[in-house]
């Protein structure tokens, strides 16, 4: 997926969100960068990054993106989400790897399995021998702990670094092939949801993820 081809694909999931998101309501899983000034504006991106931008992120984590991330950040260097579970995708400034500030939810899920290099060689493929080097490229779940992860450990013929969408209240995590494929699940699921009766609450909307 090209840059060109996540501009067209974002201006749709804008449009979408927008046409959903009611300002006056409270809703848990809005940004707080979800502001009147945004919404009046119509567009939940931002400006693409730039080669500088890209190579300095790649240059602080000490390896290239992937190729799906890296044309999306070329596209949308970061996108609000309102009222999806995972708030907004982070830009290049604060893309980093999941340890640096969530090493106790490693230590919890990693408890009694070998996180070393040699068992992330030879141990089996579960994804907590993964999070170690997990990159975050979400914010967390702002009433949770639901975040993207791309998984460095796991890249295909193309490049592509496998992707997670984890939370506690998952089981395990949902894994995908890669970023693109996890944004486009991530939009069919929130596309597919069946229309409610009436006005839900937001407990109640939690209540149908979970039995989900």
């Amino acid at each position: 997926m090209h840059a060109d081809d996540w501009e067209a694909w974002l201006t749709a999931w804008n449009r979408q969100l927008l046409a959903s998101y009611d300002p006056r309501e409270y809703n848990a899983f809005v940004d707080s960068a979800v502001t009147a000034e945004v919404i009046a504006s119509g567009w939940l991106d931002c400006p693409g990054a730039n080669e500088q931008q890209l190579a300095a992120v790649e240059g602080r984590l000490g390896t290239p993106l992937p190729p799906s991330y890296r044309s999306f950040l070329q596209a949308s260097n970061g996108f609000l989400q309102p009222g999806v579970i995972v708030p907004r995708l982070l830009g290049t400034d604060e893309v980093d790897w999941f340890r640096i500030a969530h090493q106790e939810t490693i230590d919890a899920w990693t408890l009694g399995a070998d996180a070393s290099p040699a068992g992330l060689a030879s141990g089996p493929d579960t994804f907590e021998h993964y999070l170690p080097s997990a990159l975050q490229v979400s914010a967390v779940e702002r009433v949770g702990t639901a975040v993207y992860l791309l998984n460095p450990m796991a890249v295909d013929g193309e490049g592509e670094w496998e992707a997670f969408y984890f939370a506690h209240w998952v089981p395990g995590v949902n894994r995908y092939a890669s970023f693109r494929a996890l944004m486009h699940a991530e939009r069919e699921h929130w596309t597919a949801r069946p229309p409610a009766s009436r006005p839900q609450t937001n407990w109640e909307t939690l209540r149908g993820i979970f039995r989900a």
